[in-house]
C-alpha cells in the first residue's frame, strides 16, 4: 500500500488525466495498485469519473476495489450504474458484501439486480432477514441452537412414551454453533432431559 503522501501525488495525476480526458491512462494507474489505494483514488474523484473509470476495468476488478470501501461509500460508488453493471459487479463480489450493498436499494431495483445476477442464489437468502429484524433474531445462531434443543428433548420424551416412571433418558447432540464462540465453531450439549410429563400424559 501506498503512503498518504503517495495517494495524495498520484490522486493529483489522476485529476490531471481526468481533466484531458484520458481516462485509459487513469485506469492503468489504478490497476498498478493495491486495491485499498485504488479504493481510495476512485471514491474521491468525480462521480461522471467514477463511472467511466469502472466501465473499462474488468469487473472483477472493480469488485476488488469496492470491498474495500465501506458500506455507504460503496452504495455512492456504485450509485451511476446501470442494473445491468452492478449485477455483473455483484457477481465478483462476496455474497455477503453483495447483500448488504443490496440491502441499501430500493426493492424495485433490488428485484431487477437479483434477476440479472448470475450469483444471486447465494445472495438472495442473505436479504431475507435484517440482523435486528425479528425474523433475524430468531434466526440467530443462539435461538436456532436453542430450538434444536428443544427439538431434542420432546422427540425423547416421545420416545419413552411420555411416561413418568420411565428412566430419565439422556441426550447427547452436536449442534452447530455458528457463532464461533467455541473453537471449531461447534458446542456440545449434553445430559438433556426430556419434558416431564403429568399423569394425564401432557407436558408440564
Amino acid at each position: 500500500m501506498a503512503s498518504p503522501v503517495a495517494v495524495e501525488k498520484l490522486l493529483e495525476r489522476v485529476e490531471a488525466l481526468l481533466d484531458v480526458g484520458d481516462t485509459g491512462a487513469v485506469v492503468d494507474i489504478l490497476r498498478r495498485l493495491h486495491p485499498a489505494d485504488s479504493s481510495e483514488i476512485l471514491y474521491r474523484i468525480p462521480a461522471e469519473a467514477q463511472n467511466l473509470v469502472m466501465q473499462e476495468l474488468p469487473w472483477e476488478e472493480v469488485a476488488d476495489v469496492l470491498e474495500e470501501l465501506d458500506e455507504e461509500e460503496m452504495v455512492e460508488v456504485v450509485s451511476g450504474l446501470t442494473v445491468s453493471e452492478l449485477a455483473d459487479v455483484l457477481d465478483e463480489i462476496e455474497p455477503d458484501m453483495a447483500a448488504d450493498l443490496i440491502g441499501e436499494l430500493d426493492e424495485r431495483t433490488t428485484e431487477e439486480i437479483l434477476t440479472e445476477m448470475e450469483a444471486a442464489a447465494g445472495v438472495a437468502p442473505l436479504l431475507a432477514y435484517s440482523e435486528d429484524s425479528a425474523g433475524g433474531i430468531m434466526n440467530s445462531p443462539r435461538h436456532m441452537l436453542q430450538r434444536h434443543v428443544e427439538q431434542y428433548r420432546i422427540e425423547a420424551a416421545r420416545a419413552v412414551g411420555w411416561n413418568e416412571k420411565a428412566s430419565p433418558v439422556w441426550l447427547r447432540c452436536h449442534v452447530q454453533d455458528r457463532s464461533g464462540s467455541q473453537p471449531g465453531g461447534r458446542k456440545t450439549l449434553s445430559r438433556l432431559k426430556p419434558p416431564v410429563p403429568t399423569s394425564q400424559g401432557t407436558n408440564v
